[in-house]
């Protein structure tokens, strides 16, 4: 889970220092791993995240994909958007 989690920061570090390739490979790396060990919450963010750089991009199709995709995921699992509080 550690690797996992550190991926997708290291992408959140990426994204504030404008290097779209770095993030897609963090991101990408962190996706990965989080589907192979079944964390659901950290692939919720890692979905949250991706939602809010392509909003920030001005891709807001993709953002409304990417979130959705996350508020299926935390509706099929039952936690909430941040993964603190369940429903």
């Amino acid at each position: 889970v550690t690797v996992a989690h550190a991926r997708s920061l290291l992408g959140r570090v990426a994204t504030l220092r404008g290097d779209p390739d770095a993030v897609a490979a963090h991101f990408g790396a962190g996706l990965r791993l989080h589907l192979e060990i079944g964390d659901s919450w950290g692939l919720g963010l890692d979905l949250e995240w991706l939602s809010a750089l392509a909003g920030a991009r001005g891709r807001h199709d993709d953002a409304a994909r990417w979130m959705g995709a996350a508020d299926a995921l935390r509706e099929r699992v039952g936690i909430s958007i941040l993964g603190i509080d369940r429903d």
